[in-house]
């Protein structure tokens, strides 16, 4: 065999293995950013939630434009999750995507910390995303 030929074959499998380990990182990647995008959804339902409570007046069952005392009868995180410990606060829902729990309560916002189930990118613990809801919005940031 001539070694124009051995050389051709070196460079495809060469090839084949580079562009299968891309590939492999590459859906690693949006794995991880596909489970943040889950826990940033959970939390926006769990924020129009908070803004029901916020503007939903005190006799009613609602804040009377507060967020304080917001899903307040919830078992306390203790848990963990595959990887993880839960942030200390309460659990207020827990789903496919994860867990969320309210970690702050105040009259002008609330705190939810969202803990998935895909290992973040530092390869030990889950993704995380924590959302501070005001009544203008919600703000997210990628903790894992």
């Amino acid at each position: 065999m001539p070694i124009q030929q051995i050389l051709l074959y070196t460079f495809v499998v060469v090839l084949g293995v580079g562009l299968l380990f891309m590939g492999y990182k590459l859906y690693q990647h949006k794995d991880k950013e596909i489970a943040r995008d889950l826990l940033r959804n959970e939390i926006y339902t769990l924020a129009k939630d908070a803004l029901r409570y916020y503007y939903r007046p005190q006799f009613l069952g609602g804040g009377a434009h507060s967020f304080e005392n917001f899903m307040s009868v919830s078992q306390t995180s203790t848990g963990s999750t595959p990887g993880g410990q839960l942030p200390p606060g309460v659990i207020i829902s827990q789903t496919d995507a994860g867990t969320f729990v309210l970690t702050a309560a105040a009259k002008d916002s609330t705190v939810v910390d969202g803990v998935g189930v895909v290992v973040g990118t530092d390869g030990e613990t889950p993704v995380h995303v924590q959302g501070v809801i005001k009544v203008r919005g919600v703000h997210f940031t990628v903790l894992n």
